[in-house]
């Protein structure tokens, strides 16, 4: 199935994104050890303050086929969806009862950043996971990215980068279902990529020319 994983390393790395759909086993960098283990710190820290705040409703349990009443801003810590194609989930998931009068709860789902800056790609990814949520009849208009170790927030409205996520979406569906893995280059995220040695040895055997570095994939 498509994770998270394999579609934020599909916007950096297309054979990357192969690889961890058909369960090739790397080997961690340190820069990918010391990602995991800030993002883990930085959720802990999350959770703690939205439970801190008596004014939040924190639901254990969510069944997204049954309606339920929610008066107040709540949070679904870790919520996941998955189908026979997707194994997605969020960090949280932000519920509050609509502007309008039809009963219906708006929904902002919650990421969790481990770097001092959000970059483009992050707001992409992010972007494609609201996309599969479409299926659960869940069409968020924006999306949080909580990033560093202050906890900042950073909006993402997610009609601004749409059209963008579809082409890529669709793009990563047919490389994961291709009987072949893609061509894959050298690029500016091997270096802290779990797969850096084994690709570089078939890239040297290969002889590439993107091991010059100093031409681009095109």
């Amino acid at each position: 199935m498509i994770t998270n994983k394999i579609i934020d390393s599909f916007l950096r790395c297309d054979y990357k994104s192969y690889q961890q759909f058909i369960n090739t086993i790397g080997c961690k960098t340190e820069y990918e050890l010391l990602e995991d283990e800030l993002r883990d710190l930085y959720k802990n820290k999350f959770y703690n303050k939205l439970r801190a705040n008596p004014e939040n409703q924190i639901l254990p349990v969510y069944d997204f086929q049954k309606k339920i009443q929610v008066e107040r801003n709540a949070f679904i810590i870790a919520p996941t969806w998955q189908s026979n194609q997707f194994n997605i989930d969020f960090d949280a998931l932000e519920l509050f009862p609509h502007n309008s009068s039809s009963g219906k709860l708006a929904y902002i789902p919650i990421s969790i950043s481990p770097k001092e800056k959000v970059s483009k790609l992050e707001k992409l990814s992010f972007v494609i996971k609201c996309l599969i949520l479409e299926d659960y009849g869940i069409r968020p208009e924006f999306g949080k990215i909580i990033y560093g170790c202050d906890l900042k927030s950073t909006k993402i409205k997610i009609s601004s980068y749409i059209q963008e996520a579809k082409k890529k979406l669709n793009e990563l569906i047919k490389t994961v279902k291709s009987s072949e893995a893609p061509r894959f280059f050298q690029n500016k995220y091997c270096k802290t990529c779990e797969f850096q040695d084994a690709c570089k040895t078939k890239l040297i055997e290969a002889d590439d020319l993107s091991l010059l570095g100093s031409i681009s994939q095109r």
